[in-house]
């Protein structure tokens, strides 16, 4: 196993050498003209006279975040509050039944 790992080493530093050692040999870059974009001067005077704009209003992902967890947070406390009321309900049920009175009598207790 350690001579397979030293030769594949060997073999790769070799092949890459021989491909460093190929690209220091080239005096021009191997570029094809025809994959270069041409541009116009029209297009360049375009180009110069952009300003870039900021719109506030129109991506504004953070604003949309916030008030979505606003509604999470809202609906969360909503289900908690109405859970509590229905177990408080149900215990005053209960306490009422154990009486022998029901929640039509409550108003009477009062």
């Amino acid at each position: 196993v350690t001579a397979t790992l030293a030769a594949r080493d060997a073999f790769y530093s070799a092949a890459g050498r021989a491909r460093r050692d190929a690209a220091r040999g080239r005096t021009k870059p191997e570029i094809r003209e025809a994959a270069r974009a041409s541009l116009t001067n029209q297009t360049l005077a375009e180009v110069e006279a952009a300003q870039p704009t900021f719109d506030v209003s129109g991506s504004d992902a953070l604003r949309l975040r916030e008030a979505s967890l606003g509604l999470l947070q809202q609906g969360v406390r909503t289900a908690l509050l109405r859970s509590r009321a229905a177990d408080r309900l149900s215990t005053l049920k209960a306490a009422l039944e154990q009486g022998g009175s029901s929640l039509r009598d409550a108003p009477q207790l009062v």
